[in-house]
């Protein structure tokens, strides 16, 4: 745990904490009913609450608000020079007009998401709002085939024809994901949840990068080499009264986080940074373990 304290963070630029619930160690360690208990206790009582009412990968559900918890009092404890504070603390959260949770008085905003098997935690402390979305691998709900048809009423002409023109039904497919990690994560960054037609704004593509290695390697902390791409959106059909306190000044990233046999995860991230974030891979097994041991 050492090198967790040891590490610094880098208030200059937004960024991307990820967690991957694929880690066997991490599977096999909440499978025993004793640490699955154990890590629920780090929880407040209404977040353990939800946790036991999840029906299916209730471990996820674990994984996903233990590592909200504790990225987030990371953070105050790294930006506050900080070093007593306690990284299981409990939050208090405000709560923007249309539910979005904040944290008063705090130097820096946050947002959260979750995929299949993986969690990210994105925060800046140099934008007004961020907003962040993961594409799953595995999406029963959507036709790989008919998904523009399923979709094509939250598009706009212009993104449509960018899809139409790929003629690789599988890159459209991904280019179609990335689209909605886009979109999914400007509303994120307005907070204004299901309060704006997602197709009154658009949003022009880059290509996307391949996943890249780490660069720097810890039992805890691990710093990847992201390779982002930036989009440009449109947002002229936005209301004002959305925009008015995040300002116009906005920037559009996204990545491949994970490829596998199945669809690749992406993640998009929205904020006023005009550089590309910074992606930071956390260890919770070895969080979790120590923390309970």
């Amino acid at each position: 745990m050492q090198q967790l304290y040891d590490w610094q963070i880098d208030t200059s630029k937004d960024i991307l904490f990820t967690c991957s619930g694929h880690s066997e160690e991490l599977k096999s360690f909440l499978k025993d009913d004793y640490n699955f208990e154990s890590c629920l206790r780090l929880l407040s009582l209404s977040d353990q609450l939800k946790v036991r009412n999840v029906k299916h990968k209730r471990h996820m559900a674990l994984i996903s608000r233990l590592f909200l918890k504790f990225i987030i009092n990371l953070v105050i404890c790294k930006a506050t020079l900080e070093p007593d504070v306690e990284l299981w603390r409990e939050l208090e959260f405000g709560y923007s007009e249309h539910g979005k949770p904040i944290l008063p008085s705090k130097s820096f905003v946050f947002n959260n998401s979750n995929s299949n098997e993986m969690s990210a935690v994105a925060i800046s402390f140099n934008s007004r709002a961020i907003g962040v979305d993961l594409s799953h691998e595995e999406q029963q709900s959507i036709s790989p085939i008919d998904f523009i048809d399923q979709f094509k009423d939250m598009f706009s002409d212009g993104e449509l024809l960018q899809l139409n023109a790929i003629e690789n039904q599988e890159e459209r497919y991904i280019k179609f994901n990335q689209l909605w990690t886009l979109k999914e994560a400007f509303t994120k960054y307005l907070g204004c949840g299901l309060n704006l037609e997602i197709s009154s704004f658009s949003f022009e593509m880059s290509s996307l990068p391949e996943a890249r290695k780490p660069v720097s390697d810890s039992n805890i902390i691990t710093h990847r080499d992201a390779s982002w791409t930036k989009s440009d959106i449109d947002a002229s059909e936005v209301p004002t009264s959305l925009l008015k306190d995040l300002g116009y000044d906005i920037h559009c990233y996204s990545t491949t986080l994970r490829t596998s046999d199945k669809l690749p995860v992406l993640a998009s991230v929205i904020s006023n940074s005009p550089t590309n974030p910074i992606i930071v891979e956390i260890d919770l097994f070895q969080i979790l373990k120590n923390e309970i041991v």
